[in-house]
Parts: structure tokens; sequence; C-alpha cells
């Protein structure tokens, strides 16, 4: 059906087959996984996906890693449940918030508090600080979660066990940090959140990257609003902004 010659669009000098639908549904459990796609076209690696899910689902749980490219689970990113490292794949959709936000926060505290083990992150090479990317990502998401939900205790232990695990020395603060500086407010460390927001911009002024991005194949480019973001979230919570004019 893919090769359908009344399906297909030419560019350059390549012909290329398009959706006959926009609708897509995998049928493999009694409650399908649905979603519209707005593209005319799939990449080979997103039909590989698609029949990995489409073969395995009914008998294996299917995971995303989270580093993995959004693209690999686009379409059906509602259908996910975040754990730390991983993305679980469901039938029961969420469309009542952005995918990442989907977070199985039991599933989540037990692993960053009990069952990972967090004694090599001091010594993390440039590649392992790309990992420690995405570890911080978890710690984040679940801080927020937890402090948005009135669990206050648990949302600190995240918060504590972050900055002792991923101090700005490790992995230096910039925007990705924000959200951790939220939780701080959100629970009352005013002094953690503070102090987060003035090394990040300390951090932005100075040109200090949490990962050296001259040996990076792409170059994230420099988040220009992250001054008046911090200032926006501190005044909102009635904490002196001056504190980002200071080194």
């Amino acid at each position: 059906m893919l090769k359908d010659p009344a399906k297909s669009t030419d560019y350059l000098d390549y012909t290329y087959s398009t959706l006959p639908t926009k609708h897509i549904t995998i049928t493999s459990l009694k409650k399908p996984i649905e979603w519209r796609s707005e593209s005319e076209y799939l990449y080979r690696y997103q039909l590989l996906v698609l029949d990995i899910i489409s073969s395995n689902i009914k008998n294996r749980p299917i995971y995303f890693a989270s580093s993995c490219s959004s693209t690999c689970f686009e379409g059906f990113d509602n259908y996910l449940g975040i754990n730390t490292l991983t993305y679980h794949l469901t039938n029961e959709p969420n469309f009542l918030a952005p995918y990442y936000k989907n977070i199985n926060v039991d599933n989540c505290y037990k692993e960053i508090t009990d069952l990972f083990k967090w004694n090599t992150v001091s010594t993390a090479s440039f590649h392992g600080k790309l990992l420690l990317r995405n570890y911080s990502i978890g710690f984040f998401n679940l801080a927020e979660n937890l402090s948005q939900s009135n669990k206050k205790e648990s949302a600190a232990k995240i918060i504590e066990m972050f900055i002792k695990l991923f101090p700005d020395s490790l992995l230096a603060y910039d925007e990705w940090t924000m959200p951790l500086v939220r939780s701080c407010y959100e629970i009352g460390k005013i002094k953690e959140g503070n102090e987060i927001a003035r090394r990040m911009a300390f951090n932005y002024r100075h040109n200090i990257e949490a990962i050296d991005a001259s040996v990076m194949i792409k170059r994230e480019p420099k988040y220009l609003g992250l001054i008046s973001a911090l200032r926006a979230l501190m005044i909102t919570y009635s904490q002196d902004d001056s504190i980002l004019d200071k080194d």
C-alpha cells in the first residue's frame, strides 16, 4: 500500500511514497493505539519502530530510552508513561499534558532514591556527561511533579540528592535547570533556589557550558532569554532578582 504509485511524490531525482491515510492505528491490543499523522510520509526508522511495536506489544513491554529523539515515538507520545530513564508505551492515552509530564511518580522516586547507584557520576567523562544531562532531567521532572502535588518532603529529598550528585562544578547549571529553581521555591527551599538561579546567571554571562559544545556534532544555540526568564520566575516568588547581577 505504501508503494501505491497514486500515493507518491517526486523530489529531485527520487520518488517517495506518501501515506495513504492520516489516521494510524496499532490494533495488536484489545484497546488500540491510534493517532493522526501530520506528515505525508514516514522515514524507514519510523516504520521499523512501528513494526517492532505491533509485533511485540501483545506479549512484551515496549520501552524507549529517554535519550532517544522524540521523532522515534512521534505521534504516539501521549501513550508514554515516563520513568527516570525510559518511556513505557501503554494503550492508555494522556492528552492533559505533554508526554514528559506523564510521570510514573512512585516508580521514578524508587529508581532515583533506591534502585539506581550514583557512585560513578562524579567521574563522568565527556560522553558520560551527555548521559548525565538525561539523568538530571529525570530529577527535574520528578521534583516538579512532587512539588506541585504538595509532596514537599519527597520533593526536598530529590532536590537535595540532585544538588549533592550534580553540583554546578560537575554539570554547569543552565536553562535546563530552570524547573529545579521553580521546584525549590514551591516547597520553600528559597536559599537553594536562589543559589541555583545565581549560578545559572553566572554561567550564562561567562559562557560556562554544562557540556563542551565545541566537540559536539550539533551545537545548541544559546538561550538568549535566560536572564529575563530567571528574573520573571524570581519576581513571581517574591525573590530579589538583583542577585543575578552579582558574581
